[in-house]
């Protein structure tokens, strides 16, 4: 096993059945400590409340203060777990109640919004960005034009992730390839259909999603926006080793990645996506949430992109997936299997919090152990 990170606390008589650790307000006891041993296993699933003693031990191996997840059972939110500390410096438990920053998986949510828009014929998917805009979003780019909300959400709008410099006061945005030629994931994308949907509905963003999608689906915490209430709840970001980041909130909100929520919200989510007979209000209709859940355009490697998700075929089936990772000290992971009526989401604060949820997808569901991941969110 891999060196422990700094700050584990040794107790009891040597021998790793013996062997006590402790570390971000976790206690990993025995073999537990031992990091979870799933090569034996003959990629069979692990019982969440065996995976859930190894936990605490990953997190100390990986320097990872906090952790929350959410699983889906039989389409709807399931058991609910949380571990360690909001920030590493203070005694703050993390809690079903503690906001993470979504990093990434603030796009699919978007995208839900966006799908519903054009189910009421306020947008079209394949109508050009700047017809909605007094003036061209890209002044001088000569491909300002061809760019769709489709190519948006399909990440083939042949923008780059963010400009140089970032979204904010950075350098300027330029084309990497003609929009719709190939995949090029992109927040900036996301930046640009956001100001053509403010246009037409004529909200901010953040309180159109609140509005339309977020309170309607009962996701009553969450928002794309910073709130002074949220800092008793707030997850800190850390770095690498556990140190804490303390990068500014997100006061203007970003469709791309400004989302702050939790797993018990956001599988909220994930189950609406699966929900067979969509009735009320703010859900798509099946035919319009096919294009989120069935991936038509080449993705990454292995991959493929609906309007919204990565999706990986399986035999039989396909899993929906979408990661986020921002310089905030933040790693996530979602994904849903429509077919079995399974999901999962894993919110991390720390910058090596990829290994820690691999590790238990691994663990849970190992037939699902090797997620495309995204581009950093923010």
């Amino acid at each position: 096993m891999p060196a422990l990170g700094m700050g584990v606390v040794f107790s009891g008589p040597k021998g790793r059945g013996n062997v006590v650790l402790s570390r971000f307000g976790e206690t990993a006891r025995g073999v537990e400590a031992g990091g979870g041993d799933t090569e034996g296993n003959k990629g069979r699933p692990i019982s969440l409340d065996r995976v859930k003693g190894w936990i605490p031990a990953w997190m100390m191996l990986y320097n990872v203060p906090g952790v929350s997840l959410a699983v889906i059972r039989g389409g709807r939110p399931g058991e609910r777990a949380q571990f360690g500390l909001l920030a590493s410096n203070a005694p703050w438990k993390v809690t079903e109640k503690s906001l993470f920053e979504a990093c990434s998986m603030s796009k699919p949510l978007f995208s839900y919004a966006v799908l519903k828009l054009v189910e009421r014929g306020a947008l079209d998917l394949d109508r050009p960005l700047d017809s909605y805009l007094p003036s061209p979003y890209l002044p001088g780019e000569r491909w300002s034009g061809l760019v769709t909300a489709r190519m948006v959400l399909s990440h083939r709008t042949g923008l780059p992730n963010w400009r140089k410099g970032g979204w904010l006061g950075g350098g300027p945005l330029r084309f990497l390839c003609r929009p719709g030629s190939r995949f090029t994931y992109s927040g900036e994308g996301f930046t640009w259909l956001q100001t053509v949907v403010e246009r037409i509905t004529g909200e901010r963003m953040d309180a159109w999603m609140e509005k339309t999608l977020l309170r309607p689906m009962g996701m009553v915490l969450s928002s794309y926006r910073w709130k002074r209430a949220f800092e008793p709840l707030y997850a800190h970001g850390h770095d690498k080793f556990g140190r804490l980041k303390n990068y500014a909130h997100y006061y203007r909100p970003n469709a791309a990645f400004s989302l702050y929520t939790t797993p018990a919200e956001y599988a909220r989510f994930l189950a609406a996506m699966m929900d067979a007979h969509p009735s009320r209000p703010w859900q798509l209709r099946p035919g319009t949430r096919d294009l989120m859940v069935e991936g038509r355009l080449p993705g990454r490697v292995g991959t493929l992109r609906s309007l919204g998700f990565a999706v990986r075929p399986f035999p039989g089936g396909a899993l929906v997936e979408h990661g986020g990772s921002n310089g905030a000290g933040f790693r996530c992971f979602s994904f849903f299997d429509p077919g079995k009526g399974k999901g999962l989401v894993i919110m991390t604060n720390s910058d090596s919090g990829r290994a820690l949820y691999l590790r238990v997808l691994e663990a849970l569901e190992p037939r699902y152990s090797s997620p495309a991941g995204e581009g950093k969110g923010g």
